[in-house]
């Protein structure tokens, strides 16, 4: 009886603190995997060639921890935790602009949303790309992400922390590649992604601040097949992240499927 007494009181507890939001930590995800192939798509908005496409992908990231503890006292806003996941979801949408310029959107689970450019400079887009085309772009994009609210430890009512964090982004890559056959291309490149961290967390009328800049060195190769309304990505990505005194390296995979025009 004592014990299915304290199993419904841990229970009821435990539904209280998801229902009042009662979060301990601050992170952002940062994405490892770029999962673009240097051919823009080849299409041009002025004459009415639509291009493009939109895609699903399982990826693994970074996942920095910037502030801990929440309900501690004091929090913990000055050393960081850095771990991986191996099973976030993002969605991919891209447009061709020009010819060789494309427009891409990326939305990413826990991480700043990302409007990029992708300029092809070398070879045929994937409209005209046939078996033999080697191919490089510059990409360079740009996103944000808002971290607040407010959590309490609600058995004691006396821990309030109120939290309000942003999350700035820049992307940078140098996809190469090479198209084998008419289906298929295998790229590779490096990438620059940094994070600007910026925010605070206040418990009992005090202030305490959370800032830096998450850096991520990242290379790349990946393979890229397309079958006429559909395509996909495998990519195998190295990347070293680093925030204040914190640093972690490491091996990643991600996987998409997409449908094209």
């Amino acid at each position: 009886m004592t014990t299915r007494v304290f199993t419904l009181i841990f229970s009821l507890a435990f539904i209280i603190s998801t229902l009042t939001g009662c979060a301990t930590a601050i992170d952002v995800k940062v994405p490892t995997a770029r999962l673009t192939a240097p051919e823009a798509q080849g299409g041009n908005l002025f004459e009415k060639r639509i291009k493009g496409g939109a895609s699903l992908a399982l990826e693994g990231n970074a996942r920095v921890e910037v502030a801990s503890r929440l309900l501690q006292s004091p929090p913990v806003t000055t050393a960081p935790h850095i771990d991986r996941t191996n099973d976030d979801l993002r969605g991919d949408l891209a447009i061709g602009i020009l010819d060789h310029l494309d427009a891409q959107f990326r939305l990413a689970d826990d991480s700043p949303w990302l409007l990029s450019l992708k300029y092809q400079f070398l070879g045929a887009p994937r409209a005209e790309a046939q078996e033999g085309n080697l191919s490089a772009a510059l990409t360079l994009g740009g996103g944000h992400k808002n971290e607040s609210g407010t959590s309490r430890a609600w058995f004691s009512g006396e821990t309030t922390v109120d939290y309000d964090v942003d999350f700035n982004a820049l992307d940078v890559g140098l996809p190469v590649g090479y198209r084998f056959h008419r289906y298929f291309l295998a790229y590779a490149g490096p990438s620059l992604t940094y994070v600007w961290v910026d925010g605070n967390v206040t418990q009992g009328g005090r202030d305490y601040r959370t800032s830096g800049r998450i850096e991520q060195y990242g290379a790349h190769a990946g393979l890229r097949f397309d079958f006429m309304y559909w395509f996909a990505h495998t990519e195998w990505s190295y990347a070293h992240t680093h925030y204040l005194s914190t640093t972690r390296p490491g091996n990643y995979w991600a996987l998409m499927v997409g449908m094209q025009l």
